[in-house]
């Protein structure tokens, strides 16, 4: 299997450029990191970076010329402007996977739009593939199911675009409780207060908070970049930016995803907390339903889920 990974403006700066957004890594570290997943699963890697649009073209057709199995783009400020990108993944038809390094999702509008999406999916679906996409992209469109297995699995079967979105992290979770007592009577609404570790936010943010430890520690100022607050010893009721609604972005996408995911009318008011530990999520869930539910009832609900 022969792979290429595309690296757009900026990348070689991995480790200078703001690594509040992009963490301490360098470019070198990681093109060695890929090369050296690449070479235990026996796949040939081409792996390169330019700060010019022309020559992420170029090695677009390169790759299709070499008759490359695959192509995985981080195009940089080129996802959001370049037609010449889009047309050439179009024409080379290319199995194609956009990454980014940072959190767009969290960070400015301009940056959440992608001229290469499209593309990307087709060289995927157009295949006869069907696509699992893991990021928010298409989470809330219409023709797109919002599947969890244990709560909506028949949803999958209705996918005229061939793919299927997965959740957020804490609406997962939540949801999964949700459909024993669902079963039993219809839920009204849901207040839930979410813990969530800074494996959430990224290998940037864990190592952040291992280095807070230290440097509390050690008696010195704790590093703060990545997070608005330090989080070592600490809890930040704020993950993700603020919506009209005085809401967070986290907190709103439970709300939305977890009506589509029950094809329901509750109601849901999150309150998302990022919590000092590297790993694992918890949730405080508070719900009404509409006829009452007795304890033993509930038990014996979640007993057979």
């Amino acid at each position: 299997m022969k792979l290429y990974v595309l690296n757009g403006p900026n990348l070689n700066l991995l480790g200078v450029r703001e690594p509040d957004q992009y963490g301490s890594e360098t470019f070198a570290h990681l093109t060695d990191r890929i090369a050296a997943h690449c070479a235990a699963r026996g796949i040939s890697v081409v792996q390169k970076q330019s700060n010019h649009e022309g020559d992420l073209v170029d090695w677009i057709q390169e790759a299709y010329f070499a008759h490359a199995d695959g192509l995985v783009i981080n195009p940089g400020a080129y996802t959001h402007t370049s037609i010449a990108l889009l047309d050439a993944l179009k024409a080379t038809r290319l199995r194609t996977v956009e990454v980014h390094i940072s959190r767009v999702e969290e960070r400015e509008a301009f940056r959440q739009v992608s001229y290469l999406r499209a593309a990307c999916e087709k060289t995927i679906t157009g295949h006869g593939t069907v696509m699992i996409d893991n990021s928010s992209a298409f989470r809330m469109d219409a023709d797109v199911p919002l599947v969890v297995p244990e709560v909506n699995p028949g949803d999958a079967k209705n996918a005229p675009r061939r793919i299927i979105a997965n959740p957020n992290c804490t609406t997962i979770q939540m949801v999964v409780a949700l459909k024993a007592i669902e079963d039993v009577s219809h839920i009204r609404r849901v207040h839930v207060s979410t813990y969530q570790s800074a494996s959430g936010a990224g290998a940037a943010a864990m190592a952040e908070l291992e280095t807070q430890y230290a440097e509390l520690g050690a008696g010195k100022e704790p590093t703060v970049a990545k997070f608005a607050f330090q989080l070592a010893y600490n809890v930040i009721p704020h993950i993700d930016v603020f919506t009209d609604n005085d809401y967070t972005k986290e907190e709103m996408k439970m709300f939305h995803e977890t009506r589509k995911i029950m094809h329901s009318d509750i109601a849901v008011s999150a309150t998302c907390v990022r919590v000092p530990v590297m790993r694992a999520h918890s949730e405080s869930v508070w719900l009404e339903t509409e006829r009452p539910v007795s304890v033993s009832e509930a038990r014996e609900a979640f007993s057979k889920a």
